[in-house]
């Protein structure tokens, strides 16, 4: 039987009693799943966010962000102690998998990407144990982060080979055109 819910619009199941989306149930003696992921993203886009910089330092071995990218909207997972992990006073941090201590996340949009030695940078694919950041002018290097962390390649005429830029420290600062308030992460189930 197809006929729509009158909660979300989705089709009812298939006695036309209750609905089958399980973030809904409308009609069903069953409690609706929260999807909070899709709550927060419908509230950052009702009520957008502030302006924000955060900090990211790669901890390598597939525990970072998996992409950032100018332009990009998605959720952010930041640490709620600043002091794990790093030198610094930075007000906002993201979360690597090294550090300890509870997460906040906070939908957001990036605006920029800019580290000391590759100036501003497009994208940061860091999916792998090779991660890939394309600087703004389309230039393109690879940063191995398993065998020898840190160890950055780049391509002359066809050939990926060991680049001669000496990176001291891999601080990068990504700012944030809109970032909504963060929010403790949910436990993860065991």
């Amino acid at each position: 039987m197809s006929i729509p819910c009158l909660k979300c619009g989705r089709l009812y199941t298939f006695d036309g009693k209750r609905c089958c989306n399980k973030y809904c149930r409308y009609g069903s003696d069953q409690k609706p799943k929260i999807d909070f992921k899709a709550v927060r993203h419908q509230r950052f886009l009702s009520d957008g966010g502030r302006k924000a910089i955060a900090v990211w330092v790669p901890a390598w071995y597939e525990l970072d962000p998996p992409m950032l990218e100018v332009g990009l909207t998605a959720e952010f997972s930041f640490c709620r102690d600043v002091s794990q992990g790093l030198l610094g006073n930075e007000p906002l941090v993201f979360y690597t998998g090294l550090a300890g201590g509870q997460i906040d996340i906070a939908w957001g949009t990036i605006a920029a990407i800019h580290h000391a030695d590759f100036g501003s940078i497009r994208t940061i694919s860091a999916r792998g144990l090779d991660y890939t950041i394309v600087l703004e002018n389309g230039k393109q290097f690879i940063v191995n982060a398993e065998e020898n962390p840190g160890q950055l390649y780049e391509q002359h005429e066809q050939e990926w080979t060991e680049s001669a830029l000496a990176i001291s420290d891999w601080r990068f600062t990504v700012e944030f055109s809109a970032l909504a308030e963060g929010e403790p992460a949910e436990p993860r189930s065991t």
